[in-house]
């Protein structure tokens, strides 16, 4: 979900540790030690060319269904990413 993608776009630019990953992540959601680990254990388990396979089918149905699926660049810091989530969200008429 949201919150192992801003996960991700944390760790992407840096080795990291968990204190730094809540220091950075927590100005934009919620997440404590109890939330974090068990995500990063996730992730770990889960491997990369899961992780690859994913991201694949992800950008194949983002060209199928571009009115249902928005593309946002988790290269970024995770406050940008954030940012860009939420105008996803805006441009498609959620209201949150």
């Amino acid at each position: 979900g949201l919150l192992e993608i801003c996960v991700l776009a944390a760790i992407e630019q840096e080795e990291s540790y968990g204190y730094k990953i809540i220091s950075d992540l927590s100005p934009i959601v919620e997440i404590s030690e109890s939330t974090l680990y068990p995500i990063l254990k996730r992730l770990e388990s889960a491997g990369a060319q899961f992780h690859e396979r994913v991201y694949e089918g992800y950008l194949q149905a983002a060209d199928k269904w571009p009115e249902r699926i928005r593309k946002v660049d988790a290269r970024r810091s995770p406050q940008e990413v954030f940012a860009s989530v939420l105008r996803a969200i805006a441009e498609a008429g959620i209201s949150l």
